[in-house]
């Protein structure tokens, strides 16, 4: 199975590096085809410009602006996630990747009555998620209480 595993720690000599290790190295053995993504070690510019915003739905260069990893999208059958959980929730460079990068046009199309066809991700087959959470338990109670959705 081709698989996408996108990283995301600046620390590569921390836990969650490790993980990400462990994570390449049990793939590789049991003989998937690794595409692997290291978003802070490729530099990966999570932030989306004016202009590509402006772009973003409309214009079919804007998927020129994020090709490598739309195609790297489009070749894998399964994702894999390797991140920590910062103050409940995904580092920012992850979030901006996935709002760069899953894209109209790439990872769905709106159809004409302003609907999501999300047929452009039919080809993955399996997802997963790898995460490091440190806060300790008392925290997590206190805010959840405290929290209000």
């Amino acid at each position: 199975m081709r698989v996408l595993a996108i990283y995301c720690h600046p620390d590569a000599s921390g836990f969650a590096s490790a993980l990400h290790g462990a994570v390449i190295e049990g793939l590789a053995a049991s003989g998937h085809a690794v595409t692997d993504l290291n978003l802070y070690a490729e530099k990966f510019n999570p932030i989306m410009t004016r202009e590509q915003h402006d772009k973003y739905s409309d214009d079919p260069g804007y998927v020129q602006t994020v090709e490598k990893y739309a195609r790297q999208l489009a070749e894998a059958e399964a994702i894999v996630a390797v991140y920590p959980t910062w103050w409940y929730g995904l580092p920012a460079m992850l979030k901006g990747y996935f709002d760069r990068v899953w894209a109209p046009g790439i990872a769905y199309d709106m159809t004409p009555d302003g609907g999501i066809d999300t047929n452009r991700l039919g080809h993955i087959r399996r997802t997963g998620v790898v995460t490091t959470y440190g806060a300790p338990w008392w925290l997590i109670r206190f805010y959840t209480r405290w929290r209000k959705d």
